[in-house]
């Protein structure tokens, strides 16, 4: 499908309108569409799709200020339909070009009322769609100053010929009580997280979790060691199979670097690196070292991504990774080594024992706060909410 998508302003702009329609230009490209980006203001984030930028669209172009300095005060000139005739013919081969274009608050805001009026005009032919993010009608930081007039009564109507889409129930419940439209009619597409670009992810990096479903898992433990007997990782991949059979969804992540001095020795090694498998683990257990070439140097990163720093460690001369989970506000399970102050203790989570392994797990799925967090995760990631709101909501438009 050719996808127009329309907005006075696009990414690197601050805001969260701009940043959501860069995601899903990119997501709309990588899932098959054509996507073109037409904007007053703005660059590509990639190669994947096109952008057009038009003066004419831009909030400092002169004639959409003199048209403003009318609209802003109840006015209207003769200035409101020469902008809003130059909107139309400038964006009409646009229009001609897509199979449906999606507009991000032209039809909802009253920034600018001559995209507005243009965007009316041309919606007749056109499927469109208005991505309402904010809507003027229910806001109350505005106060139009001519609210039963045209354009400004544009706020409170409905084009017959829009899909709307909210990006909340409250949205989509203003959406449905301002236009007198059935709320059942109105799809939710809530906006997503990048957590790539949020957490600053190798991309490489972040390709390898999703083939392992990172996001669907409901504890992700990383333990940064080198692969020594000392370290007691074997434990550690106990706790992962009591907590698996108790009907949880982990992963651990092991930094596995390898004993360079062979103080372990290489049956030690080929042991831990079977025994995941023998306790059915192959795909709950990782070890990192295996993967250097394809995903690079990750340490810091795994500490933004994991939910506990695992640390069963029987032996330590200090023992660096708790005062690491320290400082980035990890939890840390590790045993009551001689090696640790008094003063860090509260922030540790002591556990010998599979079974205490299974008990601190459950206290930290009923943990309101966590869970939330693992929400987050999950449902507004964009990979997930396309693959099951906004592709199937683009598959309606087609069959519909």
């Amino acid at each position: 499908m050719k996808l127009l998508l329309l907005h006075p302003t696009f990414w690197p702009l601050v805001g969260g309108g701009e940043n959501v329609m860069r995601q899903h230009a990119e997501l709309l490209s990588a899932g098959g569409h054509e996507v073109r980006v037409v904007t007053g203001h703005g660059q590509a984030s990639n190669e994947q799709y096109t952008l057009e930028v038009l003066k004419e669209l831009s909030p400092g172009f002169p004639l959409n200020q003199q048209t403003k300095l009318a609209v802003d005060h109840g006015q209207t000139d003769q200035n409101l339909a020469n902008y809003s005739g130059l909107l139309q013919n400038v964006l009409a081969p646009h229009y001609a070009w897509a199979d449906t274009v999606i507009t991000h608050g032209a039809l909802t805001n009253h920034f600018n009322l001559a995209l507005t009026l243009a965007v009316w005009k041309l919606a007749e032919t056109k499927t469109t769609v208005a991505w309402v993010h904010d809507l003027t009608a229910t806001n109350k930081n505005y106060s139009l100053p001519n609210p039963t007039h045209l354009p400004w009564a544009l706020m409170h109507r409905a084009h017959p010929n829009v899909r709307y889409v909210a990006v909340s129930e409250q949205r989509r419940r203003e959406i449905a009580t301002t236009f007198g439209l059935d709320e059942s009619k109105i799809p939710v597409i809530e906006n997503g997280l990048d957590l790539r670009d949020l957490l600053a992810l190798d991309p490489a990096f972040y390709q390898w979790l999703a083939k392992i479903d990172f996001l669907e898992r409901d504890l992700v433990f990383f333990y940064p060691t080198k692969l020594l007997q000392r370290k007691n990782i074997d434990l550690g991949i106990l706790f992962i199979d009591a907590i698996k059979k108790a009907g949880l969804k982990p992963l651990l992540l092991v930094s596995g670097g390898l004993d360079v001095y062979g103080v372990a020795g290489k049956s030690y090694e080929s042991y831990l690196k079977t025994f995941p498998e023998q306790l059915g683990l192959s795909s709950d257990v990782f070890y990192l070292n295996d993967y250097n070439d394809e995903i690079g140097s990750v340490w810091q990163q795994l500490y933004r991504i994991s939910d506990v720093l695992l640390f069963p460690s029987g032996y330590e001369g200090f023992g660096i990774p708790p005062y690491e989970a320290a400082v980035t506000r990890l939890p840390c399970w590790c045993q009551k080594l001689p090696t640790l102050p008094d003063w860090l203790a509260p922030a540790m989570t002591f556990v010998k024992t599979p079974q205490e392994a299974v008990s601190a797990a459950q206290q930290l799925m009923g943990d309101p706060v966590f869970q939330a967090r693992k929400k987050v995760w999950r449902q507004l990631n964009w990979s997930r909410l396309y693959r099951e709101k906004i592709g199937p909501f683009l598959d309606s438009l087609k069959n519909s």
